[in-house]
């Protein structure tokens, strides 16, 4: 059997890969002034950063914190500098990602490339579809949430998780470090190194529900997850399994979004509400509150006399995702027209 080779840590923080992270760092950023100013004097910046690291005296620059307001959520987003920033993406693009990806399940979304919530939207609908043809329209689904996440990821339990892949001693204290930067237990919203550990956290629950528990049509997206199957006893079983696990990991669930329903019923999963057909066709729809969320920050932009290529920008972003849902070009073009006569109203 072929031994895996671990990485060191001079191998991870060489002036290559700092250079290749800080040019990725700057995409769709670049209207950012603190990222100008690192951007016009690249290699400098790099270069310090690189004999900083080489020297192991690194020390971060602490974080830049602000709260934003997001579908009714107020959210503590804990920003790190962009020298950071190129740091803290080199040591997962060349260290956890190369480590850990390999132990995901294929069907965890979150975090890795060609991944994503439309990544998950899909599997799903696979999912619905083999479901189909085993088992007909008529089955189950437990949907599960957990409660304030990121803010009760515990650090220790992480660590130990972390610590038997990593075995550089001095790459995994370099990672200690950014862990504990978060004072207290939880992990920060705004960077990297917080994305992939979040995905490691809940890799053993993913396994034990697939390996253990035999759920052949399960997914999960950060701390949203879903189950189907065709008996109610056996998603309740599930459940109470999931209570254990999760409980071991120090978080719990968000007991008024984990619930079982019906599959004919409709359910909804990343805020999109799904249903199976009795004949096999799965339908997608968007979440109500999201289009009046549109609707809503359209007119306060009118309001506040907004210029036109700002509403032009908000519109096409609109009618973008309804298009997400197959809706037709009639259907999305009176979304078109109706903004447009508010528009002239105004």
């Amino acid at each position: 059997m072929r031994c895996e080779k671990q990485l060191t840590y001079d191998e991870v923080f060489t002036f290559d890969n700092l250079l290749t992270c800080a040019k990725a760092c700057f995409k769709g950023v670049r209207w950012k002034p603190s990222t100008q100013i690192y951007e016009t004097q690249m290699i400098k910046n790099v270069s310090e950063t690189y004999k900083i690291l080489k020297d192991r005296k690194y020390k971060s620059k602490g974080f830049h914190t602000f709260y934003i307001h997001e579908r009714g959520k107020v959210r503590y987003i804990q920003s790190v500098h962009i020298s950071e920033r190129v740091v803290q993406k080199c040591l997962c693009d060349y260290c956890l990602t190369p480590t850990f990806a390999p132990t995901f399940i294929y069907d965890n979304g979150a975090c890795m490339k060609k991944k994503g919530t439309h990544f998950a939207v899909r599997r799903l609908k696979t999912h619905l579809s083999k479901y189909y043809r085993e088992h007909g329209h008529t089955g189950y689904v437990l949907l599960f949430d957990l409660h304030n996440y990121f803010n009760s990821i515990n650090h220790e339990v992480l660590l130990e998780k972390v610590k038997p892949k990593i075995k550089d001693e001095e790459l995994f204290n370099i990672y200690k470090y950014f862990i504990d930067c978060f004072k207290g237990d939880g992990l920060g919203l705004g960077s990297q190194i917080s994305q992939i550990s979040a995905s490691i956290y809940l890799n053993g629950l993913d396994h034990y529900i697939k390996e253990k528990l035999h759920i052949k049509y399960y997914g999960r997206y950060m701390d949203d997850g879903y189950l189907i199957c065709n008996s109610k006893y056996e998603l309740k079983h599930c459940l109470e399994c999931i209570k254990e696990i999760v409980k071991d990991l120090k978080i719990e669930l968000n007991e008024h979004k984990t619930q079982i329903k019906k599959l004919q019923d409709g359910f909804r999963f990343l805020k999109r509400n799904f249903y199976l057909k009795p004949d096999g066709k799965i339908v997608m729809k968007p979440y109500k509150k999201n289009i009046q969320r549109y609707k809503t920050k359209y007119r306060k932009l009118l309001k506040k006399g907004a210029s036109q290529q700002t509403l032009d920008v908000l519109q096409q972003t609109f009618v973008g995702y309804l298009k997400e849902f197959h809706y037709k070009d009639y259907y999305t073009g009176r979304i078109r027209k109706c903004l447009d006569q508010e528009n002239c109203q105004t």
